[in-house]
């Protein structure tokens, strides 16, 4: 209730905001049925903002100071509970959706008459799986899990997962296969062993687990079930990679204990993760929107790459002059639109390439500059070049709008090792021109501005050099009010809002050797 209640409340009103900044309309409460409401249906790792403001016959009061809270994260994905012999039972999970920051995992357990107990905690960075050991052959477990997110400080219990439920082995033969050899291929490793001593179950075939995790047991997965013979081959691996096995016997559905481990690694060349993707740039930036596209690496590790990572960091919702890492989201493709960028400021985005050994080094970033409130856009054509050595070529930069004050546009570019025209560095000072301006009388800066709807000719020459290959290059362009030195005009105005500071596509130039 506010403090002055001289006018009776008739009802609240409760605004909500995703970023602190834009605002819209929640839900009017009725004073009579109370003052609270609850913001459902919201995803799972979200903040929102809200705020209240009282309504009464007089009209509304002010709205009241913002508060701030963060959803717990989601429900953890693919939960298993999978039996691993007589004696253990491997959990494993995925990290759930949403950008929430995980603190911990907590197991619970119950069986028969035995209600849930905590089992353990699992730390974020100790993965996402938990072998739970010393178990009785033959019981049974019920399993789940939640994820413990961290909020400004605190922490918040999310939702239990899907009951699992795993049953160990009962029971196999008393005695481990012996023996066992891995012999390596460049792609595939053959394995050998030994039968178990007789004890136990008559022998009706053999389980076979492999790992790359050094025989850590969280890592163990079965790879095949085989009748009773006493070789296997793993194939469609890695070159220059290292794998681990263990074989165990099996006596109909029982599984007795594990032989001692082997270990191979594939011929031919270590492969690893890729380089990173090349030629990164902007190909849009406007409102609350920004397009990047990018080339494959030069090196894919000595494995197809598979798909590529992007992230974008930018301004905090609850400090925008501070920098927040975004989300890491995936694509096939090399290219990526990112939309929905509410707060105006930089925004640094960079690319990896991934394939099957994980995720190479991130790129260095390119940058844009947002403004959600303004429709202005740079605009470049082409924005892709080929040329010849000894030869040249054009490409323009415009607006879209007519700018409040002259445009100043600047180039930077990537790959030095590269030989354009050192020409470029001299467009730092070429300027876009209002529909209603007038240069100043002796400007010593005619034949270096344009109307804005025209735009700039801009040459791109390939220096001839005998020693020099095929390459690619990166031209980026930032646009800013012209200052008043630049222009040679005393008068000083304040910067335009619609274009100041913001980025244009970038050109992507490939010259060919002509040697």
């Amino acid at each position: 209730m506010p403090g002055d209640n001289a006018v009776p409340v008739l009802s609240y009103e409760v605004e909500h905001s995703p970023d602190g900044v834009s605002w819209s309309g929640l839900a009017t409460v009725r004073a009579a049925d109370g003052m609270s409401y609850s913001h459902r249906g919201r995803s799972p790792g979200v903040t929102g903002y809200y705020r209240v403001r009282a309504g009464t016959a007089l009209g509304h009061g002010p709205w009241s100071e913002a508060v701030t809270a963060t959803t717990a994260a989601g429900v953890p994905g693919n939960f298993r509970a999978q039996a691993n012999g007589p004696n253990e039972i491997v959990l494993s999970w995925t990290k759930p959706g949403g950008g929430a920051e995980i603190w911990e995992y907590q197991l619970q357990r119950k069986t028969e008459g035995v209600d849930w107990t905590l089992l353990t905690a699992v730390y974020s960075e100790d993965g996402t799986s938990y072998v739970d050991g010393g178990l009785s052959a033959g019981g049974t477990w019920s399993y789940r899990v939640r994820a413990i997110s961290i909020v400004g400080g605190s922490l918040l219990d999310g939702d239990w997962s899907a009951v699992r439920t795993a049953t160990t082995d009962s029971g196999g033969p008393d005695n481990p296969p012996t023996g066992l050899a891995a012999t390596a291929g460049e792609n595939r490793i053959d394995l050998s062993w030994t039968a178990p001593a007789a004890g136990g179950g008559t022998v009706t075939g053999y389980r076979v687990e492999h790992s790359t995790g050094n025989g850590d047991p969280r890592t163990w997965q079965r790879v095949a079930s085989v009748g009773n013979t006493l070789t296997y081959s793993h194939t469609g691996l890695l070159s220059g990679t290292t794998h681990h096995y263990r074989v165990a016997a099996v006596s109909g559905s029982s599984a007795g204990p594990f032989s001692a481990e082997a270990s191979a690694t594939t011929t031919g060349t270590p492969t690893t993760v890729p380089e990173m993707p090349t030629d990164l740039r902007l190909t849009n930036a406007e409102r609350d929107r920004v397009s990047i596209a990018w080339a494959p690496p030069t090196d894919d590790g000595g494995t197809r790459v598979t798909g590529y990572e992007y992230r974008y960091d930018g301004p905090c919702a609850t400090d925008p002059a501070s920098i927040c890492p975004g989300d890491i989201k995936s694509t096939n493709a090399t290219s990526a639109t990112v939309t929905g960028l509410k707060m105006a400021g930089e925004y640094y985005f960079t690319v990896r390439a991934v394939n099957a050994v994980g995720a190479g080094d991130w790129t260095d970033p390119v940058w844009a500059t947002i403004t959600p409130q303004t429709r202005g856009k740079v605009v470049v054509t082409p924005t892709s070049l080929t040329l010849t050595e000894g030869g040249s070529a054009t490409y323009r930069v415009k607006l879209s709008t007519n700018p409040s004050q002259p445009i100043q546009v600047h180039l930077f570019w990537d790959d030095p090792d590269l030989d354009l025209s050192p020409a470029l560095a001299g467009y730092q000072g070429m300027l876009l021109l209002p529909s209603n301006y007038t240069p100043p009388e002796g400007a010593l800066w005619d034949g270096w501005a344009f109307p804005w709807n025209v735009g700039i000719p801009i040459v791109v020459d390939a220096v001839e050099d005998d020693d020099s290959e095929n390459g690619t290059a990166v031209i980026h362009h930032e646009v800013w009010t012209a200052s008043a030195d630049v222009l040679g005009n005393p008068q000083n105005w304040a910067e335009d809002p619609v274009y100041n500071g913001m980025n244009g596509p970038a050109v992507k130039v490939t010259v060919r050797d002509n040697d």
